[in-house]
């Protein structure tokens, strides 16, 4: 359910079902998956133009744009948490000291 949220799908669509999400998340994680959704729809936002009659406009490229700042913060935030596994895993804790008798 919090992939659901994190992508605005709440619902089980045609698409994007429960056994798809669950695979993803299984796949490559969480935040990984989000990412991965957040630029297909992205990409699916592409073919989107701006409309502007009769005193209003609709800019549906903003759709494209927001998408692609979705991707790119879990994205981020995927990179965040390798970079710490990797600080975490060089730093050994081995305390060196002088020997004395």
């Amino acid at each position: 359910m919090a992939l659901r949220l994190a992508v605005d799908e709440l619902t089980d669509t045609s698409f994007y079902t429960d056994d798809y999400l669950s695979d993803m998340i299984d796949g490559v994680g969480q935040d990984s998956a989000a990412a991965d959704i957040w630029a297909q729809k992205a990409a699916k936002y592409a073919a989107l133009v701006d409309i502007s009659e009769g005193g209003s406009s609709r800019k549906n490229s903003d759709l494209q744009v927001n998408a692609l700042r979705m991707s790119a913060l879990y994205s981020d935030r995927v990179a965040a948490a390798e970079q710490q596994q990797v600080a975490a895993a060089m730093h050994t804790g081995v305390r060196i000291s002088k020997l004395s008798r």
